[in-house]
């Protein structure tokens, strides 16, 4: 965990498998939220390996095609009218991990779905949902400064209509219950699994 939380600032284009004999949902949560890619629990099948990176290569199909648009700048404001108090078939992204916004967005745009702008904290996660009223607003729980949880009402507040889905590497009882009272409609559980997030978006925007 201490080579992985290194290999997350200095290597982060490198998608970290864990090779783990624990159970603990705490251990898994912590690798999660510092870029582990996957998990292979001992002892394993040659099954478990292949399942594994196949989905990392789907993520990476995913990225890429992520990255040859640009990023949407937090300031940037969209120009189409509100329906209902959002504007329709749209989102926002808050993840201090480029890697895991970069994903998001890519998921999101295969489904159809505009990114509003994207943040890396829970100030400026605050004022961008406040001022573009997206549909839908995928929420980080673990960020430096102001937690997701933190930012979650304030976020509630400033754009009430707006469904938050909070992305998280340990959903145990106390985040979820707070992310509930919060606002919360769910979450997505690191590391972030694009078929998973596919099936949960196309509930939201009934698809």
């Amino acid at each position: 965990l201490d080579l992985l939380a290194h290999m997350d600032l200095a290597a982060n284009q490198v998608d970290v498998i864990m090779v783990t004999g624990s159970d603990d949902p705490e251990v898994k949560g912590h690798a999660a939220d510092f870029g582990a890619r996957g998990f292979i629990h001992k002892p394993f099948k040659q099954s478990q390996i292949i399942a594994e990176l196949k989905d990392i290569e789907e993520s990476r199909r995913i990225k890429t095609r992520a990255s040859e648009t640009t990023e949407p700048e937090a300031t940037a404001a969209p120009a189409i009218e509100r329906i209902s108090g959002v504007i329709p078939r749209s989102a926002v992204i808050v993840d201090d991990s480029g890697s895991v916004r970069l994903l998001l967005k890519g998921i999101l745009e295969e489904l159809g779905i505009r990114v509003l702008g994207v943040a890396t904290c829970g100030n400026e996660a605050i004022e961008v949902v406040g001022r573009t009223h997206p549909a839908l607003v995928c929420l980080d729980v673990d960020m430096p400064g102001m937690t997701g949880i933190e930012a979650l009402p304030l976020i509630m507040a400033a754009s009430p209509l707006t469904t938050a889905i909070m992305v998280t590497g340990n959903a145990n009882r106390g985040i979820v219950e707070a992310a509930v009272a919060g606002g919360a409609k769910g979450y997505f559980l690191k590391p972030i699994r694009p078929a998973k997030v596919e099936e949960f978006v196309k509930k939201v925007f009934k698809l």
